[in-house]
């Protein structure tokens, strides 16, 4: 059974908008994870990332962190990366 992957994402402003993560993997898998619960909260989103790819080469997962106000639907990007998948799994990312 493989572990799951976990993004975290945590809203440390104090500004009515969301922190959110977008990210794709490597493998095809992509998604979003949006804490909605407020200045100074975490939000956890588990998912099941392959940590390699077909011909045996690791996975990657490059993510972009945005805010987000739901009431104008409106997304800001903050910054973006990426981070190689190994054997151990992903690393965490800051």
């Amino acid at each position: 059974m493989q572990d799951s992957d976990n993004f975290w994402v945590r809203d440390t402003e104090v500004d009515g908008r969301s922190a959110v993560v977008s990210w794709s993997a490597r493998s095809g898998e992509s998604g979003v994870c949006r804490n909605s619960h407020g200045a100074n909260t975490w939000h956890a989103c588990d998912y099941e990332l392959p940590e390699f790819i077909a011909g045996g080469a690791p996975n990657s997962v490059a993510w972009a962190h945005y805010t987000y106000n739901a009431e104008t639907n409106d997304y800001n990007l903050t910054s973006s990366g990426y981070a190689v998948c190994t054997d151990k799994g992903c690393p965490a990312i800051a």
